[in-house]
């Protein structure tokens, strides 16, 4: 069985949001006060839906992105969500730092703008690696010998969660969800089996209606999450000896 480490992983996609439990910004605020400031940025056409009764406050209400694909900003009443897709296959170390520090600029220029309380902070890291059979591989990377025979001997696809809550740096007390599994990767026509590999790191969620994040833990929190999802990754793929 071919074999697998943390330097065969590739990261895809990547996210930060926020969340602003307070519901304080509107729409036409958010256009107003914070929009033209980045369209130099987010240079494709902002969509901007109507404001209506009974809609949920986390979905977006505002989207701006970029031409290319490469970022896409949700605004929602309770929430905001940086998207980042990485298309250099080699995901150079600068690719994902320089998202995250694009997202701790926005989020605080956000914040500034429109006089949102952030309550609560997120991060998602989402990688994949080819394997000719990756549900067989994650079955006998995560259990033991004796299941290799049934009921996990020939199995097509696999899932595996795994929640933590702990510490982090000292400073943010934060729920971390790993999730293995299966899947397909799909380019120029061509179908290749992946294992994908997702890490979500969130603060968490009590105590959001007194949390008061600024500036300061932006940057704190986002850039220590970059060798936090390092670290993670190797605890769970570690090196093929």
């Amino acid at each position: 069985m071919e074999g697998i480490d943390r330097n065969a992983f590739r990261a895809s996609t990547l996210q930060a949001t926020i969340y602003t439990p307070d519901h304080d910004h509107t729409s036409s605020l958010v256009m107003r006060s914070f929009y033209p400031d980045c369209a130099d940025f987010f240079d494709a056409d902002p969509e901007v839906l109507p404001n209506m009764t009974g809609f949920p406050a986390e979905a977006p209400r505002i989207i701006m992105g970029k031409k290319d694909g490469s970022r896409k900003l949700e605004v929602a009443a309770s929430r905001l969500n940086f998207f980042g897709r990485l298309e250099n296959v080699e995901n150079l170390p600068q690719n994902i730092s320089q998202f995250y520090e694009e997202a701790i600029h926005f989020f605080s220029f956000f914040q500034d703008k429109t006089n949102s309380r952030i309550g609560r902070l997120a991060a998602v890291k989402t990688l994949f690696a080819f394997h000719g059979n990756p549900g067989e591989f994650l079955a006998r990377h995560f259990c033991k010998d004796k299941w290799d025979k049934a009921p996990l001997n020939r199995p097509e696809n696999f899932e595996l969660h795994s929640h933590k809550v702990y510490q982090l740096d000292e400073k943010f007390s934060v729920n971390s969800w790993a999730r293995n599994k299966t899947g397909f990767l799909t380019k120029d026509n061509e179908k290749r089996k992946i294992v994908l590999f997702e890490q979500d790191i969130n603060t968490l969620g009590e105590g959001i209606k007194d949390k008061q994040f600024v500036a300061e833990d932006l940057g704190a929190f986002y850039r220590v999450i970059i060798p936090e999802f390092d670290n993670i990754l190797a605890q769970y793929y570690p090196p093929i000896r």
